[in-house]
Formats: structure tokens, C-alpha cells, sequence
């Protein structure tokens, strides 16, 4: 997925998305590790029409992306001003991979929603030495999700694969709802 515009404001993210640029990237494998990030703020705003979402980032820059519908058909369920964020993988200079959005404090426990448009896997784990990503045997949960499964589960550390991949739990979870928009499979197990 491409973020689409950074502190040009709605205005210009709907003309992007009304020139029907196909920002949608399929899910595979690039070359090289892909840098993770994460940007907090509150939803601004939800163009179900456009699958277009814009977050509004705790210094007030305002951020844009087009998702695959199911994935803005969760997003609309929540208000302007919710508290959300994203979390997305650059796979070029221009290019990013929403992962999962994610709204805080909706749930006592984390909830995921799988809306990849794809069966995936989501594995979770628990934190070792204060850190997610660590491999415990016997602790670990997959879950195999079909498209729109939601499941819940208490460990604090997670990630998300194709069907019949692997990852690494190194996302941390935390109360609330978890979109996943977009898994990949972790270049570090083999």
C-alpha cells in the first residue's frame, strides 16, 4: 500500500484517490529486509467510497493511505478522534505496506480482525526479557484466520504470515481491536 500524502491534507488525498491511482500492492516477498515503523495519532477521517483513511499524527501532520475495503469497513466502525495507529513496512522510498491498524483501549483484551482479503496465520507469544519477537517453545498460539475471522488472545507480542508461513511475534499487541490489512512472512525463519 502507498501512504499516500504527508501533511497535504484531505483535499489532496481525495484527488489522489479520485484519479484512481492503483496504489494497491500484492502480497509477496521483496528483496531486502523491510524497515517497520509505527505512527500514532487519532482517526481523522474514513473515505469508504475511496477506501481512503487519514490519521491525524500526535504533532498534527495528517496521514493518508488507501487500503483494500474490508479493511476500511472496519476502520469506519469507529469515530473521528478515536485513538489509533499504524503500522506499516517501507519497501521503497515511496512504497509502504500497511501491516495493521489498530485502535487502543476498544477491548480488554487484544482482538483481531483478520481483513487481508487472504487466510493468513497470526502467531502470538509472550514477551522474553521485556521484548517481543523471541521464539518460546510451547508458548507460542498460531491461529489459521479465513478472511473476517476474529479471534482474541492475551499474549503481548504478535505478528501475522500468509497461510501456511511463519513469522515472528515482534509487534506488540495491547488492548483494543488489530486490523490486519496486510501479513508477510518473516525473512528471519526459514
Amino acid at each position: 500500500m502507498k501512504r499516500l500524502l504527508v501533511g497535504a491534507g484531505v483535499a489532496g488525498l481525495a484527488v489522489a484517490l479520485a484519479a484512481g491511482a492503483s496504489l494497491l500492492v500484492a502480497q509477496e516477498m521483496v528483496e531486502g529486509p523491510l524497515v517497520r515503523s509505527s505512527v500514532h495519532g487519532v482517526l481523522d477521517e474514513v473515505m469508504t467510497r475511496k477506501n481512503g483513511i487519514v490519521l491525524k499524527t500526535e504533532d498534527g501532520r495528517r496521514l493518508g493511505w488507501q487500503l483494500p475495503a474490508p479493511v476500511i469497513a472496519e476502520a469506519a466502525k469507529f469515530k473521528p478522534g478515536s485513538s489509533m495507529w499504524v503500522i506499516y513496512r517501507q519497501r521503497d522510498t515511496t512504497d509502504q505496506a500497511v501491516t495493521a491498524l489498530g485502535f487502543p483501549g476498544v477491548a480488554d483484551k487484544p482482538v483481531y480482525v483478520n481483513a487481508t482479503g487472504h487466510n493468513v496465520v497470526l502467531r502470538t507469544g509472550p514477551k522474553v526479557d521485556g521484548k517481543c519477537g523471541a521464539e518460546t517453545d510451547g508458548k507460542m498460539m498460531d491461529y489459521k484466520l479465513s478472511q473476517g475471522l476474529v479471534t482474541e488472545d492475551l499474549n503481548p507480542c504478535w505478528c501475522c504470515a500468509p497461510a501456511a508461513e511463519r513469522c515472528s511475534p515482534t509487534n506488540q499487541s495491547g488492548n483494543g481491536r488489530i486490523v490486519l490489512a496486510q501479513c508477510f512472512r518473516s525473512r528471519l525463519l526459514r
